[in-house]
C-alpha cells in the first residue's frame, strides 16, 4: 500500500514537473525573445 502511495506521488511530481515546462516554454513563446538572459537565469535550478 505504502509503496503505491510513494508511486502514485512520483507520477503526481512529474506531472506537475512537466505541466511546469509547458507552461514556461508557452510564456516564453508568447512573450518572444525579449531578454533570453534574464529568462535562462530565472529557468535555472
Amino acid at each position: 500500500m505504502s509503496r503505491r502511495v510513494s508511486s502514485v506521488m512520483l507520477v503526481v511530481v512529474v506531472v506537475l514537473g512537466a505541466l511546469t515546462v509547458a507552461v514556461a516554454s508557452a510564456v516564453r513563446a508568447t512573450s518572444g525573445a525579449a531578454a533570453p538572459e534574464r529568462q535562462a537565469v530565472v529557468a535555472a535550478p
